[in-house]
């Protein structure tokens, strides 16, 4: 009886054994469940973050591109500008070498016919 008692009781630590080994096997299943997921997480969490760092230097890029087409386009507006303030200097500078020109032409006009004209003296 004491044998039986005896086997019965190697059966049951070996069950008890049995079982222990069973939890510790799924717990570290558990354990490298949760590590595989928590690596996943954040591997996702980098390329969220890499995707978004992208999309911004992308951002940054076309706004750098805006500014500088703006730039260059209130440069060529202002040499237009320019070029446009250049003409008018000039042609008022053209208008009125003609004035004169044409005043000295008068005033020569008006002392040849003044040269050519007898005096009122009767000369």
């Amino acid at each position: 009886m004491a044998i039986i008692l005896l086997l019965l009781l190697l059966a049951i630590i070996l069950l008890l054994l049995l079982l222990a080994i069973i939890l510790m096997v799924l717990l570290l299943a558990i354990i490298l469940l949760v590590l595989i997921l928590a690596t996943i997480l954040l591997l996702l969490l980098l390329a969220i973050i890499l995707l978004v760092l992208l999309l911004a230097i992308i951002l940054l890029v076309i706004l750098l591109a805006i500014i500088l087409i703006v730039l260059l386009l209130a440069i060529i507006l202002l040499v237009l500008l320019l070029a446009i303030i250049l003409l008018v200097l000039l042609l008022a500078i053209i208008l009125l070498v003609l004035l004169l020109a044409i005043i000295l032409l008068v005033i020569l006009l008006t002392i040849i016919l003044v040269s050519c004209q007898p005096d009122v003296m009767g000369r």
